[in-house]
């Protein structure tokens, strides 16, 4: 299927590991130019940036666009975390998780006038279930998932699109269900005894589900959450 994406270009926030590299991969094997960005920059992103702040988003735009033009899609994958339900957790995970995609996509409709893009935001199955310790990340990404309705709708005449994906638990090298696995055997085996295809998702099985999201194919998909989870939605861990 001839997804359209061929030298468009697509800014993914978040993108040093884990699946936000695989994004990068999926989106340049599409034949899109790629602006890779990480906190920690390293060979698959080489843009150092911040969402965290107003300045930082500012700052991440300006470099995409002064290297590669103006910007065709944009993909939040940068995380807070946030387990303990802190107060400082609580603060991160607002400006990470729910305020990087609200600022990034004013930003765009600030220094690109007119032009449409498409958006795909990262919420999580832990957006949608209350029996999770994923405290402050989960409440920031089901909060994420009310504005990427309301965006999608007061931004549709602009035609800028709006979705996201909610992936559930996906096996990364040295990700957090890695470490799972081996610090916390029980909780892991209740996880993945709670989905009915049977194992942990893959970064590329999601990587896909945001390529075809932001792509041409799905013209007339806005608004929408799609879960990337081998049924794990709803569950019981």
């Amino acid at each position: 299927m001839e997804l359209g994406l061929a030298d468009a270009h697509v800014l993914v926030v978040g993108a040093s590991r884990g699946i936000g590299a695989a994004v990068v991969a999926a989106f340049a094997a599409e034949g899109a130019r790629v602006t890779a960005c990480a906190r920690t920059p390293n060979a698959v992103a080489p843009l150092r940036g911040d969402v965290s702040t107003l300045a930082g988003v500012g700052a991440i735009v300006a470099a995409a666009q002064a290297a590669e033009g103006p910007i065709d899609v944009v993909v939040p994958v940068a995380t807070a975390n946030g387990e303990a339900g802190t107060d400082a957790e609580y603060s991160d995970a607002f400006a990470v998780d729910l305020m990087g995609a609200v600022r990034l996509v004013d930003e765009l409709k600030r220094t690109q006038p007119g032009r449409p893009f498409s958006v795909c935001a990262f919420s999580s199955v832990h957006g949608m279930i209350g029996s999770t310790p994923h405290h402050a990340y989960s409440v920031m990404k089901a909060a994420l998932l009310a504005w990427v309705k309301n965006a999608a709708i007061a931004n549709a005449p602009l035609g800028i699109r709006v979705n996201a994906v909610a992936p559930g638990a996906i096996d990364t090298p040295g990700g957090y269900w890695e470490t799972m696995r081996t610090e916390n055997p029980d909780y892991y085996a209740r996880t993945l005894a709670g989905i009915p295809g049977g194992r942990l998702g893959r970064p590329d099985e999601v990587a896909d589900a945001v390529v075809f999201l932001c792509s041409r194919r799905a013209s007339w998909i806005t608004g929408a959450t799609l879960l990337v989870d081998g049924g794990e939605h709803p569950g019981s861990h």
